[in-house]
């Protein structure tokens, strides 16, 4: 849909069978109130690129990242492909209200974070070194 961010999302696709065909909201159609008896439905992951209201990464790209997994259900590793140590982490909803921030006790080139408990979708995720800051998406499910 229009307005969807940029980045990895799942879809499903149902092709119900024996329905009317329209959506109407009764008991034989498909629409968000109605149902059907048969059908087939198939996931797919699908990557949105150039969307103009999604969210591009961003930073020094000096420090690339490893991020993993991503997408995630909650576990997430984050850290510098070339060992430059994390001095701060801090993980944004994508409307901008800060949801999680570490300051690694020990700087290290690597960060372990868990975004389990909250809701599914987009979060943007700045990682900052003492040569600049690196900015990534994060979908989780």
């Amino acid at each position: 849909p229009e307005g969807t961010s940029a980045g990895t999302h799942r879809m499903r696709v149902v092709s119900p069978w024996g329905s009317d065909g329209f959506l109407s909201t009764n008991t034989n159609g498909f629409g968000p109130c109605g149902a059907y008896a048969y059908g087939n439905f198939d996931d797919f992951t699908i990557n949105v690129e150039g969307n103009e209201n999604g969210v591009n990464e961003i930073g020094n790209t000096a420090t690339p990242l490893i991020v993993s997994p991503n997408p995630t259900q909650g576990p997430l590793s984050l850290k510098t492909d070339d060992g430059t140590p994390l001095t701060r982490v801090t993980v944004m909803s994508t409307d901008g209200r800060v949801v999680q921030q570490h300051q690694p006790l020990v700087r290290t080139g690597a960060v372990q974070l868990d975004l389990a408990g909250y809701p599914t979708g987009m979060y943007i995720v700045q990682c900052f070194t003492d040569a600049g800051m690196r900015t990534v998406q994060v979908a989780k499910y």
